[in-house]
Formats: structure tokens, sequence, C-alpha cells
């Protein structure tokens, strides 16, 4: 039966794969610049290599959240605008606390899923994976933890869906070849998830994160520099460079690498302040559970296991799919996230 799994799971992932749009980043930048200046990849590792020891050095919050407003409302980017059918939630917005230039970017949209009537002690803020087009599949997984008591923020990627540049594509600048740029857009990410958690901390008793595929990477790095409760981990992995390099979805990133002169090592070394392997000390959350795709092509099997291993092998369970068949799994990795965080209560 297992074998029969894998055998489906793995070519629904490759068959949902070749449908998808196969292009390269439109803007690889020269110079790559980082916080405005221009660095080798030595030279970069070499300056903030010494965060691996102290990574709220480098993850700032950027001022926190202060007086930040957060106002009711929708983005005005209507492209990437499609919501799930019959979910009611709140559409919120605030000013990201990092300026790109780009007003569809600098205007951040969260949903909030709230169940009328009734406070939650519990919010788990939600980040997605890179690329996609909609929010349908982690709007239903917010859906089946507000029904069973539990709120949840559903945060939206930066470059991405609403947050899409008029030029660009959903996430086409978010992870791309350009090496620093990539990792200032982590940096950033991480920061808007620090300022919603010092926003909400009043509001609830525990606060967690949930963090799918690429949006694992996120609130991994988010939990080391901000307290949390939960973390939990959903189809994702450590070792980002690797992961990339060798990811079914991610050729296309490889190839523009390959044409700058850029090899798996080299990507693994800049990347790796954006690598919670390389950190020394661990995660400010007390709970932990990971979701591990057993035959993952995209953030491959064995790197979700590493991460796995990194946090001292703490509650796991392993999914009879791959990674774009995990949609089958949601409502069971959310209904057990709720059975989780009532056990630990």
């Amino acid at each position: 039966m297992k074998i029969l799994n894998k055998l489906l799971s793995t070519a629904f992932d490759h068959a949902y794969y070749s449908l998808r749009k196969k292009k390269t980043c439109s803007n690889i930048k020269a110079p790559d610049l980082f916080d405005g200046r221009e660095y080798s990849i030595d030279s970069f590792y070499n300056e903030y290599s010494k965060c691996f020891e102290s990574p709220e050095l480098f993850y700032t919050d950027f001022g926190g959240h202060k007086n930040y407003s957060f106002i009711e409302g929708a983005h005005f980017n209507k492209r990437y605008d499609k919501k799930a059918k019959d979910i009611p939630l709140e559409n919120m917005l605030f000013d990201s606390p990092v300026k790109t230039g780009y007003p569809e970017t600098d205007l951040v949209p969260f949903k909030m899923f709230t169940k009328e009537g009734r406070k939650s002690k519990t919010l788990l803020l939600f980040a997605p994976g890179w690329g996609r087009g909609n929010q349908v599949i982690e709007e239903y997984f917010c859906h089946i933890l507000r029904e069973s008591g539990i709120d949840s923020l559903l945060l939206t990627v930066p470059y991405q869906q609403a947050r899409t540049p008029s030029e660009s594509y959903t996430g086409e600048y978010f992870i791309s070849a350009n090496v620093f740029w990539t990792i200032a857009n982590f940096r950033h990410f991480v920061a808007e998830i620090r300022l919603l958690v010092q926003h909400m901390r009043n509001q609830y008793d525990k606060i967690g994160l949930i963090g799918m595929s690429s949006g694992g990477f996120i609130t991994g790095l988010a939990a080391m520099v901000e307290e949390v409760d939960y973390l939990f981990s959903f189809i994702t992995g450590c070792e980002v460079g690797r992961i990339t390099w060798e990811g079914l979805i991610t050729k296309e990133v490889r190839k523009d690498l390959i044409k700058k002169g850029i090899n798996e090592n080299d990507l693994s070394k800049a990347w790796s302040i954006s690598d919670q392997s390389y950190f020394s000390g661990k995660s400010t959350a007390k709970y932990f559970k990971h979701y591990v795709a057993l035959y993952d092509d995209v953030i491959p099997t064995q790197y979700q296991l590493k991460l796995w291993e990194y946090y001292g092998k703490q509650d796991i369970m392993r999914l009879d799919c791959a990674h774009y068949s995990s949609v089958f799994s949601i409502k069971t990795v959310a209904s057990d996230v709720v059975r989780f965080i009532k056990k630990c209560s």
C-alpha cells in the first residue's frame, strides 16, 4: 500500500508541476545589493556569520509594532483575489515595517479567523509557501482551526498574491537567483511576523506559528527571535540552499544561479543566514510538532527530517504523501494541530 501511495503521490506532484508556469525571474539584479551594499558571497558570510550566535542582530523587528494601526479592508490589488467559498473571514491591513518601493508589497493584508461571540485563548499565525496563486487551501486549514475553537491569522508573503508588483507574477521576486535580495525578503517577512506577534500578544494567552513549505523557513527564523508558545512545521525543512538546488519547483532558480556562476556550495554559504541549522541557539517555542511528507521532491524529505532532528526529534506526524498531494492531508493536519494544542494546554 505504501508503495502505491508513493507512486500516486509523486505522480500527482510531477503532474501538477508540469502545469505550472516555468519562468525565471525577469528582474535579475546587477549588482545584487544587500542594504545598499555590494557583497561577494564570502564577504557577506564573513560579515554576518557572527549572527549565528545572536540571530536578533540580523532578524530585527525594524522598530516593532509601537503605534501601528490595523484597519479593516481588502488590499487594492485584486489580481489574485480568490476567496474560498462559504468561509467567512475578516480582512485586515497594515503598513509593512520594511519599505520596498512597491506599493502592492508595502501594504500588508492578512485574514483573521475568529468565531463570532467566542474569544479563543490561543492564536496561530499561518505562513503559506512560495508562489501560491491563492489562499484557498490555507483558508480551509484556518477554518478548521476556528471551528475547533482556535483563532488564526493568515499571512500574505511579500511579493505574492495581493502583494505582487504589477510587472511581476506571484512570488517572482520573493525567492530568485537574486541571492541577497532573497535573503532581504526572508528578513522582511520575519519582521512582519514579529510585528504581528507583538501586536497580538496582549490579546491572547498563547500565540503560535504554523509554517507551510517555505513558510516554515520563515516561521522557524521568527521563533528564534520572537517568543511564541507553539511552532508547527508543515512539509518544510532546513538546509535552504540545498533544498533550492535539489527541489522540484526551484529548477528555474537553479538555472539562473548557474548562469551567474553560483554553485550549490556558494548558495548554501550565502543563504546560511536564512538557515536554522547554522544557528547555535534554539527556538523560543515551548512546544513543537512536525508534519513530514514522506515522498517529497519539492522540500526533499531528508531535509524535513533534518529539521526534526535539529529540534531534538520532538513530536512528529509522518504523512503518506508528497508535497502538493499533502493537500489531501489538510484536514488531518489541522485537526491534529487542534488536538496537540488542547493536550499541551
